[in-house]
């Protein structure tokens, strides 16, 4: 299936969407900040980057821009959410998958 970059700082969070996504079909990569980015994309592109906006200084759009820049460009579709308490799993799934559909 699709590979999804998960880009948060909540351990916890990004489990919790590991499962979603994993039960949905996706691979799944996880970054829990820049520093972690590059390794985590790995040398193939995610087809997918959901990206935690709630990340302490700035993290999650610097994670982005280096993966943008390792993999070329912005061709690489991003859905943004807000990790938390209230963070609802099937919605984020659903964009997802829209997302990775094109």
């Amino acid at each position: 299936g699709p590979i999804v970059l998960v880009a948060a700082d909540d351990g916890r969070v990004r489990s919790r969407i590991r499962g979603a996504l994993e039960r949905a079909g996706f691979g799944v990569r996880e970054a829990a900040g820049a520093d972690s980015s590059l390794a985590a994309s790995g040398e193939r592109a995610p087809d997918l980057v959901l990206l935690d906006v709630r990340m302490p200084q700035a993290h999650g759009w610097e994670i982005l821009r280096r993966v943008q820049e390792r993999h070329g460009g912005s061709a690489t579709p991003v859905v943004t959410f807000a990790g938390g308490d209230g963070l609802d799993l099937e919605q984020l799934v659903a964009r997802a998958k829209a997302a990775a559909a094109g």
